[in-house]
């Protein structure tokens, strides 16, 4: 119903090998809410006893216990984490471990926010998860491509572009000495070139500088 809406995610369900397991832990996810403490951990011990009495395998009850237990951490990485940063990959991807429980926990993820108001949903928070899936699927699979790789690599496009517009090498070298780390991981190497274009000249400078650019 919804797959132009969610393309992954509709993609992802009609693959997965047990989907009743991600509507079992969508049903459990809230259902100890006002009880008191966390309803995360109380909710995955009722799916837990759920998933007992229904004589379902242990390794399917582990899948919705988690999923239970972490249906906000995904969310939470995704919004209030540096999704750039090498290690913040690397500490979700300890807690998915597998890229089953990632694709389910994904799933569960966007439907709980899609499903709370479509008011609450939105392309920021879309792009977000998306990010992090994806990086985190590439994590899993044994793409780890450490900080001063990526760093380097973008920098590399930032100079190719660079160069096409004859700038000056020493000019965006002092300009780009000025700024942190965090900066070049967070920013895409076209962003870069552009970011040197318009500042590298103002380095220095006590007078704010404002540009814009159609997106």
């Amino acid at each position: 119903e919804h797959a132009h809406e969610f393309p992954v995610c509709s993609q992802l369900m009609v693959t997965f090998e047990k989907p009743w397991l991600i509507v079992v832990g969508a049903l459990f996810h809230d259902i100890a809410k006002g009880r008191g403490g966390d309803h995360s951990v109380l909710g995955a011990v009722d799916a837990r006893r759920f998933c007992r009495q229904h004589a379902i395998s242990d390794e399917d009850t582990a899948l919705v216990a988690y999923l239970v237990e972490h249906h906000l951490t995904m969310s939470t990485v995704a919004q209030k984490k540096d999704l750039s940063d090498p290690d913040t990959i690397a500490d979700f991807a300890k807690i998915v471990q597998t890229e089953e429980r990632l694709s389910a926990l994904y799933i569960l993820t966007v439907a709980d926010i899609r499903g709370t108001s479509p008011k609450v949903w939105n392309g920021w928070k879309a792009k977000l998860l998306d990010d992090l899936y994806r990086h985190t699927k590439r994590y899993l699979a044994g793409d780890q491509p450490d900080r001063a790789a990526r760093i380097g690599a973008r920098r590399r496009e930032a100079i190719r572009i660079l160069d096409l517009y004859a700038i000056n090498p020493e000019s965006y070298r002092n300009f780009w000495e000025g700024l942190d780390i965090g900066y070049f991981m967070k920013t895409e190497g076209q962003d870069m070139a552009w970011h040197a274009r318009v500042l590298s000249a103002h380095v220095g400078s006590v007078n704010p500088v404002v540009r814009a650019r159609l997106s």
